[in-house]
């Protein structure tokens, strides 16, 4: 269809033929790329059952008669990583946990393949091995995430030592605290909180140890980080700041810890979320560059030309996208490459962080750290931060009330000035 719809008003004849134009040039883009390819449609391949993998699959079929394979490790379908915490020994689970129906892969002919792992990448002869046969690509997207980070503490391998990154680490964190009594999380940052809330819930005693001397310490200012402890403290969750575990005790299974100030902890179960390292092994195997994250550019694409990475494990520049909306931005852009569009570099939409625990509202945006002015409303009740840097807002916390939350994104990737802000107050 080459003849521009027509509603209302009519169109210029110009824009028109521009518009027609536009399409007559998609369609040999895609003519021109899928051209002598394997099998007469591409052959895309996603290693990676992440949101960053559902949005890139997404673009892909929306636009393109691709050969679109997702493979997984998990058994389950995609689903909403976020909601991990909340389903700590609870029955309830979120009805958009996951992020699509059953069906929706069949109907949009995109193959799922779960329970399976990518063993190795030959990008020479453009092939992937898994544990029992080989498959080629013509495009290969890796969405492989990040693994949780635990320290190597003396006694981290005996039971009822758990840190959560899928299902199966709530199923069995769920089977194997049920019955226990003293919880300790080593982390006092977003998801170390919300563990805690959710073992608070149940029923069971808590402990938050966290290594800086203050809670979510790179999402809040001190003020509104005491706030989040008193809260804590109030509900009789204990709170111990610049603290750090020297050694697990037990026998078998975990019976205290000991800190490096010589405290000894009670612990049944011992829960750590201390921070995340991209997945990088894959990629390093298959020769292609890593820093933190496997290096790309802006569209996406690793140091070899048919092959991307996307989500946690990637890293555009300095910067590795561990939060979800960008995850979907850099899937989305990876698309786009592979159906040939121009692209630019994924929208740098400043961080945000929502606690989604206690009785008050938490809300981050943008860095916290860097400012030489700033705009502090503290009543006790609610607080409202505003940073600002060269007079632009680069940061905001808001505490309690937090209405302000739908507007703050724009603010900060507008630069807004503090007369600006202070006018909106």
């Amino acid at each position: 269809d080459v003849i521009p719809h027509r509603k209302g008003k009519q169109e210029d004849s110009a824009e028109a033929q521009e518009r027609s134009g536009e399409r007559i040039f998609a369609s040999l883009v895609w003519d021109e790329l899928t051209t002598g390819i394997r099998g007469g449609f591409m052959k895309v391949i996603i290693i990676g059952t992440s949101a960053a993998a559902l949005a890139c699959a997404e673009r892909l079929r929306k636009e393109s008669d691709a050969e679109i394979t997702m493979i997984g490790r998990e058994k389950v379908n995609p689903y909403f990583r976020p909601s991990l915490s909340h389903m700590i020994l609870t029955d309830e689970v979120d009805p958009k946990f996951f992020l699509k129906e059953a069906d929706f892969y069949k109907e949009k002919n995109i193959n799922l393949v779960l329970e399976s792992e990518v063993k190795s990448i030959d990008p020479e002869k453009k092939v992937i091995a898994l544990q029992d046969k080989e498959l080629a690509y013509d495009k290969l997207v890796l969405a492989v995430g990040s693994e949780n980070f635990v320290p190597p503490i003396a006694g981290v391998d005996k039971e009822g030592i758990f840190n959560l990154k899928y299902l199966s680490d709530v199923e069995a964190i769920n089977e194997y605290a049920k019955d226990k009594k003293n919880i300790t999380i080593v982390g006092g940052g977003l998801l170390g909180i919300e563990a805690a809330w959710a073992f608070y819930k149940a029923g069971k005693k808590v402990t938050i140890l966290e290594f800086f001397d203050r809670l979510m310490a790179r999402q809040l200012c001190p003020e509104a980080s005491q706030r989040v402890e008193d809260e804590l403290r109030k509900i009789g969750i204990d709170v111990l700041t610049g603290k750090s575990t020297k050694e697990i005790q037990g026998d078998e299974a975990v019976k205290q810890i000991v800190l490096e100030s010589g405290e000894v902890i009670p612990t049944d179960v011992l829960f750590f979320s201390v921070g995340v390292r991209p997945n990088v092994g894959l990629a390093k195997e298959a020769g292609l560059t890593v820093d933190r994250g496997i290096v790309v550019d802006q569209n996406m694409l690793t140091s070899n030309g048919d092959i991307y990475a996307i989500g946690d494990c990637s890293q555009i520049g300095p910067m590795v996208p561990g939060i979800w909306p960008l995850a979907l931005q850099t899937g989305r852009a990876a698309a786009d490459h592979i159906l040939g569009k121009v692209q630019t570099a994924p929208d740098s939409n400043p961080p945000i962080a929502i606690l989604k625990a206690l009785d008050i509202g938490v809300y981050s945006a943008g860095d916290i750290t860097k400012q030489d002015d700033a705009i502090l409303k503290n009543d006790g009740e609610n607080l409202k931060l505003f940073i600002f840097e060269n007079n632009k807002l680069t940061g905001v916390n808001l505490i309690g009330d937090t209405k302000l939350s739908s507007k703050v994104p724009k603010w900060i990737k507008e630069g807004a000035s503090k007369e600006m802000v202070e006018s909106a107050l």
